[in-house]
């Protein structure tokens, strides 16, 4: 029956005055009923905890109180998600429309066999046009361990069972960045039963903190692919990386 699964929306935020109310109207505007709605909070010293209060009464849960980065705050929305399926939606993005839950949960109810569902993300706040051509689209199916570190999985397309969190764990709060591409790189040793849906989740923000941050995204990123991926898959995706940059560099 259509409708009987639980999803658990986690937003983690830190003074995200400018954002967050955007975000959370994208959630509440859902056509999907059975939607648990969380939002972890970094003790935010700016509007933020005003403008969730304005929702409040429409929200599951909120906490607010200091964490020890992203990963810290997205795992504690774990520890208090009671939902079957968890997405996680960052505090300057947002769902793409009204019934993106619906056709997502739809997969989820119709074929419990399914433990990974993801779709597709629109890129905003691209800093030139110019990086359309650099930047991974982060959209179409992934077939094996390459196209993964190729194409990436990252959170705001991804809705994953709670059964592969209580497998593989939670996320590494040592690493800064790429917990995240550390956890989806490990599902392909659980053999996790995945599918690709073939339309839009959300909006996502080009220039949150791996754009800001490259240095530590590119050292995360090498430890992560030399630690869980072969001699040969760390090489194929390194050399394709070389030449993604010359090519862009060329393109200037």
């Amino acid at each position: 029956m259509i409708g009987n699964l639980k999803v658990s929306i986690i937003t983690v935020c830190l003074n995200a005055q400018n954002t967050i109310e955007a975000t959370i109207q994208s959630v509440l505007s859902q056509a999907y009923q059975n939607i648990e709605y969380i939002i972890i909070d970094g003790a935010s010293t700016d509007r933020t905890l005003e403008i969730i209060e304005r929702y409040r009464i429409n929200i599951s849960k909120v906490v607010s109180e200091r964490d020890e980065g992203i990963y810290d705050a997205m795992n504690k929305g774990l520890r208090v998600a009671t939902g079957d399926v968890l997405y996680f939606l960052n505090s300057d993005d947002r769902l793409f429309s009204d019934s993106v839950i619906s056709s997502v949960m739809k997969l989820f109810n119709e074929d419990h066999h399914w433990q990974l569902v993801y779709g597709d993300l629109v890129l905003e706040n691209l800093p030139s046009k110019l990086m359309m051509d650099y930047l991974e689209p982060f959209s179409g199916s992934i077939e094996n361990k390459f196209e993964f570190l190729r194409k990436g999985i990252c959170q705001q397309r991804v809705f994953t069972k709670r059964e592969v969190f209580n497998q593989i764990g939670a996320f590494d709060k040592n690493l800064k960045i790429c917990a995240d591409i550390k956890w989806f790189v490990q599902t392909f040793s659980y053999n996790i039963k995945m599918t690709h849906l073939p339309m839009n989740i959300a909006y996502f923000n080009s220039q949150g903190v791996s754009y800001r941050e490259k240095v530590m995204l590119i050292r995360e990123k090498l430890k992560i692919f030399l630690k869980y991926c072969s001699l040969g898959e760390f090489l194929h995706y390194l050399f394709y990386a070389l030449w993604r940059n010359i090519h862009f560099f060329l393109k200037r």
